[in-house]
């Protein structure tokens, strides 16, 4: 059963096992970098919205030979679980003095993103693209947002120049820089895994140079764009006394190398693809491309 014939039969089956009246379908969700997630949505009487449940997830179990009727048990579960949220109130949406205190930025590839850039207010940084979003809230550890489009900006009567001004300067106040190094990475996330400190790790860690920084935000979500914050590579820069490679490990996080630590910088761009193809979800692909800081210039440039 190939992956179309999976979602029809979930949907068909699924539609046993609700209420009277209780309308399920099927829908298709264009996320960045045109990545297209498949699902269902549910919507019964007894709730005021539709929940979508995406089936990715539920297809690689049924690939792994997990039985269809628990999946859609798993299904339905998810269902009820998701239904009884409380959406959360966007009427500040409807005033732009409310909807900017809650604006932040994000950085998405231009060319992956150029059908739904045509309805997104945004600036090209390079061969990127600059976009702002509004944070509603935090629902179940995950962030709703809004990404503000042209027919926001019309009800608003904003001009561009204004909205970008305004969710940078809300950005750095909201979610401000925050950089470690990579050996600093590496010891949290053997912590987490529970990872045995061998002396294989042991021999890992202390190659790490404590030079090669990671750069975010505090909550780690759409961490990139922390390259555009007023001052903050220069400051970098200036205190360390290097230019830097930037390199777009993800949406949420860069790479800095320093200048002196990079001999062949023609080979960056073949370790940012090969982590881009092997470690990173499609959707959260910035970019194959590499950066650079220039100390003296105080300009970021494509390499």
């Amino acid at each position: 059963m190939d992956y179309t014939q999976f979602i029809e039969e979930i949907c068909q089956r699924a539609k046993t096992l609700v209420s009277e009246g209780t309308q399920i379908e099927t829908i298709r969700t264009e996320r960045n970098n045109g990545t297209l997630l498949y699902g269902i949505t549910i919507r019964s009487k007894e709730c005021n919205w539709a929940p979508t449940i995406y089936l990715e997830k539920f297809y690689i179990d049924y690939m792994q030979g997990v039985q269809m009727d628990i999946i859609l048990q798993e299904i339905m579960e998810l269902y009820e679980e998701k239904k009884n949220i409380e959406l959360p109130d966007i009427a500040f949406m409807h005033d732009y003095k409310k909807a900017k205190t809650r604006l932040a930025l994000k950085i998405v590839h231009y060319g992956k993103n150029r059908n739904f850039l045509k309805g997104i207010p945004h600036k090209m940084f390079w061969n990127l693209a600059i976009i702002a979003y509004c944070r509603v809230t935090e629902i179940k550890n995950a962030q709703a947002t809004i990404i503000i489009t042209n027919e926001h900006m019309k009800m608003w009567r904003v001009k561009k120049e204004e909205l970008f001004k305004d969710a940078l300067r809300n950005a750095q106040e909201m979610m401000p820089c925050h950089i470690r190094t990579m050996k600093e990475v590496l010891k949290e996330f053997m912590k987490d895994e529970e990872a045995a400190y061998n002396e294989q790790t042991r021999e890992l860690l202390e190659k790490q140079s404590n030079a090669m920084l990671i750069m975010s935000n505090h909550e780690n979500f759409y961490g990139a764009s922390c390259i555009l914050y007023d001052g903050v590579l220069q400051h970098l820069a200036d205190c360390n006394k290097t230019s830097y490679y930037i390199l777009p490990s993800s949406v949420h996080e860069v790479i800095l190398l320093p200048q002196e630590l990079v001999e062949y910088p023609s080979e960056l761009k073949c370790m940012v693809e090969e982590i881009n193809r092997t470690q990173v979800e499609p959707e959260e692909v910035l970019s194959d491309d590499v950066y650079f800081f220039d100390r003296l210039s105080g300009k970021i440039m494509q390499v």
